[in-house]
């Protein structure tokens, strides 16, 4: 009898691995399905600047207790408080007009294509990666385009997109119209055709 339950109990786990090993490389396969075909060539340079805006007003909220006693002993404590209201009108606001002018910038654009969908990489105002999944017709260009976005996904979520930079054909057929495509093909053109004239001028 122990013999049986063992071998039963075996027989299960063994099932149960078998099943997880499965979901798992299936998970695994439909992650792989994605293709980056744009990435923001400011992303990194955003990415840098707002973690040092981040660091810089947490390294600011933790001396400031020390920075309170210093100008108390430099003046009266009026003048210790009115310079760290001063310190912080400047400080801390950075982060959150950082994130106001980048919010909207789109990082990295992934294509899967069996389903047709795209995923948008923004940062939020920790610095932390957001995903926005959209389809095609999910997609809106705003015409004029505004400061900090030129398109519309998902009937309400701005972002700001390079069109232009999408570096795969497949993708950009099926997320525009052909009037924008070739429109967006157009100034890819144009710009590579100015980057190899200034290489060339330079040489």
């Amino acid at each position: 009898m122990i013999l049986r339950f063992y071998l039963r109990n075996r027989k299960l786990s063994l099932l149960n691995l078998r099943c997880s090993f499965t979901i798992t490389s299936k998970l695994s396969s439909s992650s792989n399905q994605n293709q980056i075909v744009y990435q923001g060539l400011l992303a990194k340079k955003i990415k840098v600047i707002k973690w040092f805006s981040l660091s810089t007003s947490a390294i600011s909220l933790m001396a400031q207790p020390i920075i309170y006693l210093k100008a108390q002993e430099l003046g009266s404590s009026l003048f210790a408080a009115g310079f760290m209201s001063m310190l912080s009108l400047i400080v801390f606001p950075t982060p959150l007009l950082l994130n106001l002018v980048t919010k909207r910038y789109v990082n990295q654009l992934d294509y899967d294509p069996e389903h047709k969908l795209y995923t948008a990489h923004t940062l939020n105002i920790l610095n932390r990666p957001v995903k926005t999944i959209f389809k095609p017709s999910d997609l809106e260009v705003l015409t004029p385009s505004k400061i900090f976005a030129n398109v519309l996904v998902n009937k309400g979520v701005e972002l700001f997109l390079e069109l232009k930079d999408i570096n795969n054909a497949e993708a950009l057929e099926n997320l525009l119209p052909k009037d924008m495509q070739d429109e967006a093909k157009f100034e890819s053109f144009e710009q590579n055709e100015f980057n190899n004239n200034n290489h060339f001028n330079k040489r």
